[in-house]
């Protein structure tokens, strides 16, 4: 499973939250980056601001990013709603992060307000591999790639 570590509010540790695996039988339009199985990537993102604490991901397979729709019970992989996804222009199926053997692909599923990388626009389902530094903006939320490191093989890659 993808995880998602961010602060936990109410003391100094960290809250490790798991995100869902993709949904069975979902069709994405374009050609879709393989991922390497087993291979999980660190990702930690500064999103908004210097103030706010970074968000670490750890990406082992295709993700949808996006925001949650509650009225049709969707849930992206990767759910940008508790920052207010709605209100900076973020589609429910906005983009996708996939994992390969040299780093993470980020591919714009052909959002309303656009997918940004170093304020390029990214075409369509056209990956675009990130880099620690990177600026990525999903319509006008704006994130900064803090880290992006391999954390290795899954543990039930080895079984």
């Amino acid at each position: 499973m993808n995880t998602i570590t961010q602060p936990n509010p109410d003391d100094d540790s960290e809250e490790m939250l798991m995100l869902p695996p993709p949904e069975v039988g979902t069709h994405y339009l374009g050609s879709t980056p393989q991922a390497v199985p087993g291979m999980f990537w660190e990702i930690v993102l500064q999103i908004g601001g210097e103030g706010n604490p970074p968000v670490h991901l750890e990406i082992g397979y295709y993700s949808v990013i996006g925001r949650g729709d509650p009225s049709e019970g969707y849930i992206p992989q990767i759910d940008f709603t508790a920052f207010g996804a709605k209100d900076f222009g973020i589609s429910r199926r906005h983009a996708t992060l996939t994992p390969d053997a040299e780093g993470l692909l980020l591919c714009d599923l052909n959002s309303l307000n656009g997918t940004f990388v170093n304020g390029v626009s990214l075409q369509a389902n056209e990956p675009r591999r990130l880099q620690p530094g990177d600026e990525i903006r999903f319509g006008s939320l704006r994130m900064i790639i803090r880290n992006l490191r391999p954390v290795g093989l899954s543990q039930t890659s080895l079984l």
